[in-house]
């Protein structure tokens, strides 16, 4: 980057300088006990590197090379791409926590170093990101790769999202950092249910920062059904269980019908319909539930199945 001096008027250092910004307070906290002690009184360089250290959704932290014969550092905020800075604050120190940020922003902050003799000198800047705000999710489905979550609205700032989870058919629990924006893929198998909590993050220098906020769901592929008996009115039809379960719903629709009904809410794994008419479609689905405190959580619920019983003659 090239090399700029900077030419305003010399305030006097502190460990802690907050500036007002329109409502909010942009507050500068010491992260560290390093100081410069050089008796060169030469205009100063720009510090040795600038880098982004930490991010919360409301803060980010930065650090940088220490100066030769430093007095102090001044720290300065633009949250509008550069076009105005804010001056944050001077400090001996050579690290801080800028906090007071709005999350899933970006901004750039400056830095540069003074002595008594000369308040000016060349800064080094950075674009700064804070993690991604709480976010929702819209729908998900299960595929022989497993689960992909279909995320509403992310933020701007999202590089992927941390899910824990747990399986309700063996017990165990693990957790996850997945790259993704609006979808993203887990290998989940079916025939349980899980339990998933979504984080966002932020991934700088090959750091994951996740949001403050995650969401939580309960999530499993829909049962696949089989026939198991029939007679010339009738067909019963099971599926396997579904491990975190609490009951099964079960949905038909009737030759002639434009959708689906509820036909049974049933914690057996199999079910008859009976007075059939031969020659005639029925489709029928069963979804999983999982109760929850007071809300229920279903399983997919799209693919359904095809019954047809025959006349026999004999």
């Amino acid at each position: 980057m090239k090399r700029k001096k900077i030419k305003e008027l010399w305030v006097a250092f502190g460990v802690v300088v907050g500036l007002l910004l329109g409502m909010s307070t942009v507050a500068l906290a010491a992260e560290d006990d390093r100081t410069v002690t050089n008796e060169t009184k030469e205009t100063l360089p720009e510090p040795a590197y600038l880098e982004q250290t930490g991010a919360t959704t409301t803060s980010v932290s930065i650090s940088w090379g220490a100066v030769n014969g430093a007095d102090g550092y001044r720290v300065k905020l633009s949250s509008d791409g550069g076009n105005t800075y804010s001056v944050l604050g001077d400090t001996q120190r050579t690290a801080v926590k800028i906090t007071d940020l709005k999350p899933d922003c970006n901004y750039i902050v400056r830095v540069f170093a003074f002595h008594e003799l000369d308040p000016y000198g060349y800064y080094k800047e950075i674009r700064v990101w804070t993690a991604p705000k709480k976010v929702s999710l819209s729908s998900y489905a299960f595929s022989g790769s497993g689960c992909t979550f279909y995320m509403k609205n992310p933020g701007a700032n999202v590089d992927g999202y941390k899910v824990t989870y747990k399986n309700y058919k063996t017990g165990s629990s693990a957790a996850k950092y997945v790259p993704g924006y609006g979808a993203f893929s887990i290998p989940f198998s079916g025939s349980c249910f899980y339990k998933a909590t979504i984080t966002p993050y932020v991934k700088i220098d090959n750091k994951m920062y996740c949001s403050s906020g995650s969401v939580t769901t309960y999530v499993s592929s829909q049962p696949k059904l089989q026939r198991k008996s029939f007679t010339s009115s009738s067909m019963t039809v099971k599926w396997p269980k579904c491990y975190g379960a609490t009951s099964y719903s079960v949905y038909l629709k009737k030759p002639g019908a434009s959708s689906f009904s509820k036909a049974a809410t049933t914690t057996a794994l199999s079910y008859t319909v009976r007075g059939m008419k031969a020659g005639s479609n029925y489709q029928i689905k069963v979804v999983a539930n999982k109760k929850v405190g007071s809300k229920t959580y279903q399983s997919e619920k799209s693919a359904y199945y095809t019954m047809r019983v025959y006349y026999t003659y004999r």
